[in-house]
């Protein structure tokens, strides 16, 4: 478990430079309100990304409820872990520019973007923390490859649904850093050694997740192989 909060909270730095480009926007109006004092926007922004994070919570913890009990199934649940190790390798590969196939599910997701985007400028600048509140929660719930991705990997990585939606947020928080600091993390996470370094560890997380099924299967085929001379020998 402390393993998949870490690779978490990797997925979410390393792919903060593409939050800033869907969430930065809207991230730096909360502070960009010239009639709010100073410690009122950082509060608003801060209620945004806990609206945010909060959303992405209870989005892990419904797909989890779903993909856990399917994978009560005879033989599903190794198939989900093997299913979560090559997710969290293609991240990696898709952090590291090496393969970009992640991309794709966005493409079909643009136009709905867009339309949401122009409507939730309208309510700019934001002056109550419950609409904050309200604007973090709907925008976790916005179309995003990435995320979408992370979902489906912390859902078929967890145990319980609890656990895929402590995931998503682990993933949420490994963004902040960047959504709070966008001038600093901003010009840090579009290097790309970081972003290299951070696809080569999460590939390393997604081969050490798929070790475990495969070895368990492995050790199924083994084990038939080893009683079937004896089965032969009764009859």
């Amino acid at each position: 478990m402390i393993l998949n909060l870490l690779a978490a909270v990797l997925i979410g730095f390393a792919s903060s430079a593409h939050c800033l480009f869907m969430c930065g926007g809207i991230s730096a109006a909360f502070t960009a309100a010239p009639e709010l004092a100073s410690g009122r926007q950082y509060i608003l922004g801060l209620m945004f990304q806990f609206g945010r994070l909060l959303s992405y919570g209870v989005i892990g913890v419904l797909l989890g409820s779903l993909v856990v009990t399917a994978g009560q199934v005879s033989g599903l649940g190794v198939f989900l872990r093997i299913l979560a190790g090559l997710l969290l390798i293609a991240m990696g590969l898709y952090l590291t520019n090496l393969w970009r196939g992640l991309a794709l599910l966005e493409k079909p997701l643009a136009p709905i973007w867009t339309k949401l985007s122009v409507r939730a400028s309208r309510w700019l600048p934001v002056r109550r923390v419950f609409h904050a509140l309200m604007i973090g929660m709907l925008w976790g719930w916005l179309p995003c490859g990435l995320v979408y991705s992370t979902l489906a990997w912390a859902a078929t990585a967890s145990n319980t649904a609890w656990e895929a939606g402590l995931l998503m947020m682990a993933m949420g928080l490994g963004t902040l850093p960047a959504m709070l600091g966008i001038g600093f993390f901003g010009r840090l996470l579009s290097k790309k050694t970081t972003r290299l370094a951070a696809g080569i560890m999460l590939c390393l997380f997604g081969v050490w997740t798929l070790w475990m099924p495969v070895q368990s299967l492995l050790a199924e085929d083994m084990a038939h192989q080893g009683h079937a001379p004896q089965m032969h020998m009764e009859h």
